[in-house]
């Protein structure tokens, strides 16, 4: 299986296509970037099921950026993928899982 089967790219980053996690209205994959090799996780969010909120995650994401403390997941990167319809968020990476594994 070549490398182009198992990965997308977006911008800078390549994104593995094996989904690590899901919500309710997203899934997460594990990715890295390009220029610094710095593993991340990405998630995408189909805006067409989610569009009365469009709005909302764009200004959402916006202070998400802003934010810098040890107990929040840092937002590195917001792309937003207007022929997909696909809000994808580039995030800090953990190895060990998301938060509901820890209740």
């Amino acid at each position: 299986m070549s490398n182009h089967e198992t990965t997308f790219q977006l911008r800078n980053y390549i994104v593995f296509k094996k989904r690590i996690g899901k919500g309710a209205f997203s899934n997460i994959y594990k990715g890295y970037d390009k220029k610094n090799k710095r593993v991340v996780a990405v998630k995408e969010i189909c805006l067409e099921t989610l569009s009365k909120y469009k709005d909302s995650i764009k200004r959402e994401t916006k202070i998400m950026k802003t934010l810098n403390h040890p107990n929040i997941v840092k937002l590195y990167d917001t792309i937003i993928d207007d022929s997909t319809d696909n809000i994808y968020l580039i995030l800090e990476y953990f190895s060990r899982g998301d938060f509901s594994k820890f209740l």
